[in-house]
């Protein structure tokens, strides 16, 4: 009947209005991603920067003073032992868990949610281009003017305790909002695959060290994709895509604290090794001719108008997401 009609007019006319909004959510659950990982990662540099500009501070000493007793005999360092470390410094006053502190570990620990030597450079060391003679400084200063180590953590000097606390309760705050910004890709139901696609489009005029350390905060290219959102435990092991394949060539000259080699059970790290796993699955290749860094957060993404701009796919709703 007439009346018929005009009811499946009505329902196909929502039902379109309804996709367009999804869809206009799930744009918009995208670009506040890529925009909260960036300034995250920007914030983080500059305190890592700060850090490694103290001349107090020597990264094998702060390793070794981070580490338990039980930590220190295998040579890593734990969600718990930074969980502690934390928890003992005055001058601060977050409220955090053990579950927190491993989450802002994520990027720079091993498949087990460890981090090496290696890892906890990456971590705390500047990673851009036009810092490489600041971490280079700092790995001398730490190789050649080393101190007496300390079993202590009250004996690091304040300055370099003071900076060490603002790096990680930035990288733990910064890991909770990353966090939400994922649930609510989720619920959104955005599959990974496209969130990985606009990733790549928006990060593509960025030079590789950078593109790759917002690779890794992003959390996009750690694990295989089904294993994308964060993982329940952070002592879950996972048998990543890349563990047989990629081969640590960067930090090569740094000695572990304890002279034992820690790269058997930790991935490469490196922000510069031209291996690193965050750019292994890239759509780009390594050889391309880098562009000039611009210092304004505009300039620096180059946002796509939509994420199915490089997929010529619609994204299916959240009902049709299996969790």
């Amino acid at each position: 009947s007439h009346f018929g009609n005009i009811c499946v007019c009505c329902k196909e006319r929502v039902k379109f209005v309804m996709t367009s909004v999804l869809q206009m959510q799930q744009d918009s659950a995208l670009n506040s991603f890529i925009h909260a990982v960036d300034s995250a990662e920007e914030i983080a540099e500059g305190r890592r920067r700060r850090l490694a500009e103290s001349l107090e501070f020597f990264p094998q000493e702060v390793f070794m003073a981070l580490q338990s007793p039980g930590s220190a005999s295998k040579n890593y360092l734990s969600a718990r032992d930074l969980h502690t470390w934390l928890s003992q410094q005055h001058h601060y006053t977050c409220a955090f868990t053990v579950e927190d502190v491993a989450a802002s570990m994520q990027q720079a620990a091993d498949i087990c949610g460890d981090m090496s030597y290696e890892g906890f450079l990456r971590m705390v060391l500047p990673s851009q281009a036009n810092e490489e003679w600041l971490r280079d400084a700092v790995l001398r200063r730490g190789r050649f003017m080393a101190r007496a180590s300390v079993s202590d953590s009250s004996q690091l000097p304040v300055e370099v305790s003071v900076r060490l606390s603002h790096l990680f309760d930035h990288e733990i705050d910064s890991a909770r909002q990353l966090q939400a910004h994922r649930r609510q890709l989720v619920e959104l139901g955005v599959p990974a695959h496209v969130v990985s696609d606009f990733f790549a489009e928006a990060t593509s005029a960025m030079p590789r060290a950078q593109r790759e350390a917002l690779w890794y905060r992003s959390n996009l290219a750690r694990f295989h994709w089904s294993q994308y959102w964060p993982l329940l435990s952070p002592r879950v092991c996972i048998t990543p895509f890349i563990t047989e394949t990629i081969k640590a060539h960067d930090w090569k000259d740094v000695p572990s604290p304890s002279g034992r080699s820690t790269r058997a059970s930790s991935l490469d790290m490196s922000p510069r090794s031209p291996r690193s796993p965050a750019l292994l699955p890239y759509p780009f290749s390594p050889r391309s001719a880098l562009r000039a860094e611009s210092p304004t957060l505009t300039s620096r993404l180059r946002l796509p108008v939509s994420p199915r701009s490089s997929r010529e796919m619609d994204l299916p709703s959240p009902r049709s997401l299996s969790p």
